[in-house]
Order: C-alpha cells, then structure tokens, then sequence
C-alpha cells in the first residue's frame, strides 16, 4: 500500500510541475520569442525537461505487453535513466543559463559546452564498429 501511495504521490507531484514547467514556459519563451542561438538552445533544453517530465509521468503508469493482460506493470527501473537524464538536463541548464553572472561568462559555458559535445561526437566516429572477424 505504501508503494501505491508514494506513486500516485509522484504522480501528483510530476503534474503539478509539469503545469508549472508549462506556464513557464508559454511566459518566457512563446511570448517572447527567442532571439539569440543562446536563447533558442534554453528554449530547447528547457523544452526537453519538460518532455521528461511529461514521460516519467506516463511511464510510471505502467505498461501492458499484451492486448489481453489484465494488469499493468510498473517498472521503476525504466524510469530511472530518464529522471537521470532529466536531472543532468537541468543541472546543465542551470549552470550554463542560471547560474552564470553575465552574457559573457553564458556564451563562454555554452561554447565550452558545445566544444565537449563536439569532441564526443568525433570520438564516436572514430570508433571501430565491426568486428575483428570482418
């Protein structure tokens, strides 16, 4: 019983901030449309928490795997790499676009950001995917 109620606790909680995140959102970013590459990577990645969020809700409602199953499956172990995600997300949303003390410092964040992402990908390209028997 309390596992239920502390799902439906989490359930309650992720709509609320769903809500929240939403109005948020509309306020900042539809009314006033952003402007700078700065401004539409905050809309997108604030857009991708919102998306998390929204999908932690769902999946915490359990899933069927066939047409004729009776009861669903609740599975947190499926949940748990998204709220990850969701975490890192807003960690980096916060330290490159809240957390920074001028427009200076938040482009510096963003292009170091940029950079490291770009090494992962050449690193990835690199990266032999066939087999030795090849």
């Amino acid at each position: 019983m309390a596992k239920t109620n502390s799902i439906q606790q989490m359930r309650r909680s992720l709509s609320e901030m769903s809500a929240i995140m939403y109005n948020i959102y509309v306020d900042w970013f539809v009314s006033e449309r952003p402007v700078t590459e700065s401004e539409h990577i905050a809309c997108d990645m604030y857009r991708m928490m919102l998306f998390k969020a929204k999908s932690i809700w769902l999946m915490s409602e359990g899933v069927t795997i066939t047409p004729r199953q009776k009861d669903v499956i609740k599975d947190p172990s499926t949940i748990y790499p998204v709220l990850r995600s969701m975490y890192e997300m807003l960690f980096l949303f916060r330290c490159i676009f809240a957390s920074s003390k001028n427009d200076v410092e938040r482009e510096l964040l963003l292009k170091l950001w940029k950079i490291r992402g770009n090494n992962n990908l050449t690193e990835l390209s690199q990266v032999n995917i066939h087999s030795s028997s090849d």
